[in-house]
């Protein structure tokens, strides 16, 4: 069974914010929301303070990375990373390049580049899902891989700040026949990526 990556966007993005706060809060927008600085508060922190007594610094400006996803992977360099044939490469979308294992493995690796217009399930907006994953165990810091990068572990994806504001992840799309633990693979893949984003 094929899953689009929209799908399994989808349930990342949801399966992040299980129990992430306000039941309210719209959708996160990475190229608008504003960041606490370190120790500071933001406006609207319940915390009773002006937002005028805490520096807030604005999220960076993501820039769509224009290259076309397919270029920046080969099918050869994703069955090297894995260890399984790819069978077909596909792009459904121009911000995303398939690579699908076969039904035998039922697995898909996709690499999925920010077309900079933000929302919900962007790269960028991943890679700030994945960040605050970082305190509790569930994602880490991973060197040598654009100018930052974190590995998530239950979403089986890495999101990548390749730098000048633009982002990309690398995920497994599908079941768990091949690459249960595709973190390796995933960290050499975006690290390929980055580097010619």
């Amino acid at each position: 069974m094929r899953w689009s990556l929209v799908s399994v966007l989808v349930v990342v993005a949801l399966l992040g914010l299980v129990g992430c706060g306000d039941d309210d809060a719209g959708p996160i927008d990475s190229a608008t929301t504003a960041l606490p600085a370190e120790g500071g508060a933001s406006d609207g922190s319940g915390d009773g303070r002006d937002a005028a007594d805490d520096p807030v610094v604005p999220a960076p400006t993501v820039v769509g990375i224009e290259a076309d996803p397919c270029d920046l992977l080969g099918a050869d360099e994703v069955a090297s990373a894995v260890g399984v044939a790819v069978v077909a490469t596909s792009s459904d979308r121009p911000t995303e390049c398939g690579f699908d294992l076969g039904a035998e493995a039922g697995v898909q690796v996709v690499l999925v580049v920010d077309d900079g217009a933000g929302g919900l399930i962007a790269p960028s907006w991943l890679f700030d899902e994945y960040l605050a994953l970082v305190a509790d165990g569930e994602a880490e810091m991973v060197d040598g891989v654009g100018e930052r990068a974190v590995y998530a572990t239950p979403y089986r994806a890495i999101a990548v700040d390749v730098g000048g504001g633009r982002y990309l992840a690398v995920l497994v799309n599908g079941g768990y026949a091949e690459l249960a633990e595709p973190r390796d693979a995933l960290v050499e893949l975006g690290r390929l990526a980055a580097s010619r984003a």
